[in-house]
């Protein structure tokens, strides 16, 4: 809920932008709950859909959100407008001419000043250009807020903790440190996900700290962090923890495509990151457990971003990867990846249940691919 301190309720213009969504979204109601609690309010808040994707329905949203801000409420002292999700302030639609025509329009009205009364809260769908002259104006008239959560992989989990601590205090909840770290793992740093799932364990929880045990039955692991849990059974030669693993996505609908398609990638990365350390192409410092992974050959490095598409992966993913990657032969790894890459090809080929082919992929990696590993 908005203080009635707060400097976005006295601003004609609010802006709010960011990748956080559902953040945007939250600040956006309760900002305009608070305005519509004005005596005499009712009857006056319109709202006009900026989530469109083609020129005519941007050109129609420009005309709504004309007639919108300039119309007088007879009955109301105050008229607000919400601008929601709008997606042309960028990209293929903002190129047309008369699209920028429209919107230089609406710049020059808001910079003349809205009539008394009149409030437009606009959220943009992603983070808006700081530079962009639509931003600046609208600092100078209004009220400008960024709700961005980071993209860093290797930030995400500390960010998540933070969210995940803001939430769980809100309602006298508190976790012990692995359960903390279980489901930051499962849910990632998607505030929406995080204020559901917090919500659930403090209805369901007894007396004390959430533990580990409580995450694991009550949290479902996301698609991603199912993957990599299973990419680290692997890594681990956990065939009992795989099994279990899998026939839990199974119960849980899980995408048994997608799965196959980020494990395989995550194995792909293992492979090579085991295959640079036993080509001495890298070193891996151990420490208990965190650790570092290192390139000592910069064509290695290369390598590597080619096969990631430049996409940064922690260093604590790394030093895990390559840990595991070290711990079976070059030949070995080759041997996985092609069992890798033959079953994510029978998805498309062979009648055997999807699941059914995953099952058979661990069985034979853990057999074929190093007598260890079984």
């Amino acid at each position: 809920m908005a203080s009635k301190s707060d400097p976005a309720l006295s601003a004609p213009v609010v802006l709010l932008h960011g990748n956080d969504e559902f953040r945007v979204d939250e600040r956006a109601r309760s900002l305009l709950k608070e305005k519509s609690s004005v005596p005499g309010a009712d009857g006056s808040f319109t709202t006009v859909r900026g989530d469109v994707e083609n020129v005519d329905d941007a050109l129609e949203a420009m005309k709504q959100l004309f007639t919108s801000v300039q119309s007088a409420n007879l009955f109301s002292p105050v008229n607000i407008t919400w601008f929601r999700e709008v997606m042309f302030f960028s990209g293929t639609v903002f190129q047309n001419e008369e699209v920028k025509e429209r919107l230089e329009g609406f710049q020059e009205l808001l910079e003349k000043g809205l009539n008394e009364g009149q409030m437009l809260v606009i959220t943009v769908s992603g983070k808006l250009n700081a530079n962009s002259r639509l931003a600046k104006m609208i600092k100078k008239v209004g009220h400008v807020e960024e709700f961005q959560k980071t993209t860093k992989e290797w930030e995400v989990a500390d960010e998540a903790k933070q969210m995940v601590l803001e939430a769980a205090a809100a309602r006298n909840l508190t976790f012990r440190p692995e359960a903390l770290d279980e489901l930051t793992e499962r849910v990632g740093n998607d505030t929406r996900l995080i204020r559901n799932e917090v919500e659930k364990l403090s209805l369901c929880r007894e007396d004390g700290p959430i533990t580990r045990e409580d995450i694991e039955q009550m949290v479902p692991l996301q698609q991603e962090a199912q993957a990599w849990k299973l990419s680290d059974c692997i890594g681990e030669k956990d065939l009992a923890g795989a099994m279990r693993l899998l026939q839990r996505m199974e119960n849980q609908g899980a995408n048994a495509v997608a799965a196959m398609a980020m494990l395989h990638n995550s194995l792909r990365e293992m492979a090579y990151l085991g295959s640079c350390l036993h080509q001495n192409a890298a070193q891996l410092v151990e420490k208990g457990r965190f650790g570092s992974y290192t390139f000592t050959d910069p064509d290695a490095e290369m390598g590597f971003a080619r096969l990631t598409g430049d996409k940064k992966r922690s260093p604590h993913r790394l030093y895990v990867l390559g840990r595991q990657g070290r711990r079976f032969t070059v030949r070995d790894l080759d041997r996985m990846l092609r069992l890798s890459a033959d079953t994510y090809d029978g998805f498309f080929r062979r009648p055997l249940p999807h699941y059914e082919q995953l099952r058979l992929l661990l069985i034979r990696m853990f057999f074929e691919c190093g007598s260890k590993a079984a």
